[in-house]
């Protein structure tokens, strides 16, 4: 690589935090759902966003636009078709709460802070969340999980099962749809408090309720209840070390029935912990207590919590899904076999 295209990358990697910042300015100010009534000029923009700083304000609908995130046609502007399709009210797959969290979980933890904490083991405090915050949090794992929640649901076997246990269950997504294939099967919805009242909101009055039943706790409990014919654990290891996620996982174990299995859905990456690079970056940035986890690294935790028959399950072979959607193992706690990867 030349010295001028070896310029141009580090420009690339400096340009990432700058249209991240403006587009959660973007969504932030409500622009994208303004546009969506109908084109606007600048100076209707910003009167009805009762907008103070028009100066400002200007740079940034030139930043959307040179994102491809507006159009300009002379005179007014739109929503472009990208933003259409993934910020728009309205649209089955809104994405606006899952960038904003995301972002703002970034932006939380300064560089000032990361340094400290790898040069010095100097944690900052984490503030308390309020029950908006986890609100969006929640809005943010819908988002997420609407991606995939019906290839899990049909991914994994469950017809012969009669409870499962879906554990840190967030907003009830992938609970709904198990229901939904799975008409016969009884569903632990296990999580905390404010995670729990946003579930039994999303999954009131509809045909599956009798299905589900809502446990309060944590995953760090010692007692899950129990025993289950199948646990579901999405995007919760990344947030623990490896003891903690050990002590998770000899829970599991002991919290299901003697052919039961388990499956984790996490950001998965290679031997090296070099990809996918989403997972990479997450674990600097944002997972600073734990990580993402490589397969191996997940198979042998899982080997030493008494699973065996360890499955790595692509969900996305295709390669249409979002990096976030991430993969599964499969593991049981019945006779002892070699470890297999598909």
């Amino acid at each position: 690589m030349s010295k001028m295209d070896s310029f141009k990358y580090m420009e690339d990697i400096l340009l990432g935090p700058m249209r991240s910042r403006a587009l959660l300015l973007a969504i932030k100010l409500q622009i994208f759902e303004l546009l969506q009534e109908c084109p606007l000029t600048t100076q209707e923009i910003s009167h009805r966003l009762k907008v103070k700083n028009t100066s400002m304000f200007a740079k940034l609908m030139h930043v959307l636009q040179c994102m491809n995130l507006i159009c300009f046609d002379g005179k007014t502007y739109c929503n472009s078709e990208i933003t259409h399709a993934i910020f728009s009210s309205g649209q089955e797959n809104n994405f606006a709460a899952f960038f904003c969290f995301l972002a703002e979980e970034i932006e939380s933890r300064s560089t000032a802070d990361l340094f400290f904490q790898i040069k010095e083991n100097q944690t900052p405090e984490t503030p308390e969340v309020s029950f908006a915050e986890w609100q969006l949090y929640m809005q943010a794992m819908d988002d997420v999980a609407m991606l995939s929640a019906e290839v899990i649901a049909q991914t994994i076997d469950l017809k012969n099962m009669k409870t499962l246990c879906d554990m840190g269950s967030g907003p009830g997504t992938y609970a709904f749809a198990f229901a939904r294939t799975n008409p016969k099967l009884q569903i632990t919805l296990f999580d905390v408090e404010p995670s729990l009242i946003i579930a039994k909101q999303n999954l009131a009055d509809n045909k599956f309720s009798d299905q589900f039943q809502f446990v309060e706790g944590s995953v760090l409990d010692e007692d899950w209840g129990g025993p289950y014919d199948a646990i579901f654990l999405s995007h919760v290891i990344h947030l623990f070390r490896p003891t903690e996620v050990l002590h998770i996982l000899q829970t599991a174990r002991r919290s299901l029935t003697s052919q039961g299995k388990l499956w984790i859905r996490d950001l998965f990456l290679n031997t090296e912990k070099t990809f996918p690079e989403l997972g990479v970056l997450l674990s600097l940035c944002v997972w600073t207590e734990g990580g993402a986890y490589s397969k191996n690294l997940a198979t042998y935790l899982l080997g030493q919590a008494g699973f065996d028959c360890v499955r790595y399950i692509k969900l996305d072979a295709a390669g249409q899904f979002p990096k976030v959607v991430g993969n599964l193992l499969e593991a049981s706690t019945g006779h002892k076999k070699s470890t297999s990867q598909v």
